[in-house]
């Protein structure tokens, strides 16, 4: 469990803070008064009231039950009351815009429709537990609509807190779980407060308010009203705190504060010359794209100016190693058959000069350094450290699919024939992928074979179902395949949705089908087309062999 009170926590929770920018209330009890809740206690609580009230009734007993009940009933109020504005100031002292909805009992479908939509935008939801006294009934709801179902937003992160007067978060906690997982594929794990309930996209975290009596193994989860944004954002920060996360996070953050400036450096200027390129180019589609990489050029050069890359540097990987070590003090690492230990100081002269310069080990081991289980030494001994040098590595050369269009076939597009298991990536130059005129075209392809012996070289990683596959390209001329598809002559060759959600298919002239698999970034696949045609391009010599053999060998 994350260590709140680290210096890589407090490190981290300041990235968050700066890019946390919107926040979404609902609660039924919300009011703006300044101080209403401590004027309501206050008066319900004073003396005189209740000696006055006893004079003017009397000792009749039913009267003073009547009183006692009341009493009671407004303490409940009390209890389930929200300041608002408390809240609102607080998140603003720290530059988060916080919105509060006070729903009518009668609009329970509009209110879940609008906060699905505000889920959308919103960077946390808090709700409270019981809206109208309905035991969580719309809060269920909400949470069926935003963290399963909401096809709008595949996959976002997001951190829903609920802020109750309940004093019974115990079967709160267990009800949110059952439901959640009623609903649901993922598995929902707890933390080991029991009133966290997390999924790797989701957390839904319980939180008391206050003038709450609870025992005081829960006094823990009791948050006033002036200190929920400082909660709401050590949860967050417990869900995004990472070397690479805090980078994303400070990326996004400069790209929201120079919003304006970056639009005001595209301003409507800029259309006239725009339609001048359009016209001039031989094929005025491509101006489209065109601005698409010019927007992208630009917010590179806002993130290189912030150098958002230092928020990774060797200050953060000395906290982040603090944080992860065994016991706070060493690294256990596989040498040559022998565990190793070494201290967070040791590490960081590794992280800092680079493995081939870390007196720690041999020449030899230094050069098979890729053999080494670093990424075991750091995450540290789970099952499922093996598998994070391949998705770090596949998040480097696959374009992330997002789901906004269907895939295209054209360069870097790698598919899979249905049924077998060779995968073949497209080496089609773009040129030729789009404005095609015959109704078909030939597409050619080299074909990726599988490795699955461990220590055999591999150069790709692609996803498999509940894993990661390793493959090696075949990159002789007589490998090439050449699959002809249909074309409509207009568009580019567009892949087809079909059965499962998020597969799609591409269907040969010959009606066979190859699942899209997915498309290597730009300088990946050229990679790929530049040495197959630097292969192709060799030249065969009739030469001494004796000569040959001297100039290969030695």
């Amino acid at each position: 469990m994350l260590d709140y009170g680290s210096d890589f926590f407090n490190k981290s929770k300041k990235v968050a803070e700066d890019f946390l920018q919107t926040v979404v209330i609902v609660d039924d009890r919300a009011d703006f008064g300044p101080d209403w809740q401590e004027a309501k206690v206050k008066k319900l609580e004073t003396p005189q009231q209740m000696h006055s009230l006893k004079s003017d009734q009397g000792n009749d007993e039913s009267a003073e039950s009547g009183q006692k009940h009341e009493l009671t009933e407004n303490k409940k109020d009390v209890a389930h009351s929200f300041n608002a504005k408390h809240v609102i100031d607080n998140f603003a002292e720290k530059g988060i815009v916080c919105s509060v909805i006070r729903p009518d009992e009668a609009d329970k479908k509009t209110l879940i429709d609008t906060i699905s939509k505000l889920a959308t935008v919103a960077d946390i939801i808090i709700l409270d537990w019981s809206l109208h006294q309905d035991h969580g009934e719309k809060v269920k709801e909400i949470l069926k609509r935003i963290a399963v179902f909401e096809p709008a937003i595949p996959e976002q992160l997001r951190l829903i807190v609920i802020y109750t007067g309940n004093p019974d978060i115990v079967n709160i906690s267990k009800e949110l779980k059952v439901y959640l997982e009623k609903i649901s594929s993922e598995k929902f794990s707890i933390i080991e407060d029991n009133f966290t309930l997390y999924t790797p996209t989701l957390r839904v975290t319980i939180f008391i308010k206050p003038e709450i009596s609870v025992p005081e193994e829960h006094k823990n989860r009791i948050v006033p009203f002036k200190g929920l944004a400082g909660k709401v954002t050590e949860e967050f920060t417990a869900m995004t705190a990472g070397l690479v996360s805090n980078v994303v996070l400070g990326s996004l953050y400069h790209i929201r504060k120079n919003t304006h400036k970056i639009l005001h450096n595209f301003s409507e200027d800029l259309d006239a010359p725009y339609l001048t390129h359009r016209a001039l180019l031989p094929e005025p589609q491509d101006a489209e794209n065109h601005l698409t990489a010019l927007v992208v050029g630009e917010l590179q050069d806002v993130l290189e100016e912030a150098q958002v890359g230092s928020l990774s540097d060797l200050n953060y990987i000395k906290s982040w190693l603090e944080v992860n070590a065994d016991d706070g003090k060493k690294y256990k690492l596989q040498v040559s058959g022998q565990e190793r230990e070494f201290t967070c100081k040791e590490i960081s002269k590794l992280l800092e000069d680079s493995l081939e310069n870390w007196t720690k080990l041999s020449p030899t081991q230094q050069k098979k350094g890729h053999r080494l289980q670093l990424t075991r030494m750091f995450k540290g001994k789970n099952e499922e450290s093996e598998f994070y040098d391949e998705k770090f590595a596949f998040k480097t050369s696959i374009r992330t699919y997002y789901g906004r269009s269907s895939p295209k076939l054209t360069l870097g597009t790698i598919i899979k024939l249905k049924d077998e298991n060779e995968y073949l990536v497209c080496i089609q130059p773009r040129c030729d992928c789009i404005r095609i005129k015959d109704p078909n075209r030939p597409f050619p392809f080299l074909p990726f074979k599988i490795i699955k012996k461990q220590g055999k070289k591999f150069e790709l990683v692609i996803k498999g179902k509940n894993k990661y596959i390793r493959l090696i390209r075949i990159n002789n001329p007589y490998a090439l395949k050449m699959v002809t598809f249909s074309h409509d002559g207009k568009n580019l060759i567009v892949a087809q949705e079909k059965g499962d959600k998020g597969k799609f298919y591409f269907q040969d002239t010959e009606k066979r089908e190859y699942e899209w698999i997915g498309e290597l970034k730009s300088e990946h696949a050229f990679r790929v087309a530049n040495e197959f045609a630097a292969n192709l391009s060799r030249i065969g010599l009739n030469e001494s062999e004796w000569l040959r053999l001297w100039k290969d060998k030695g």
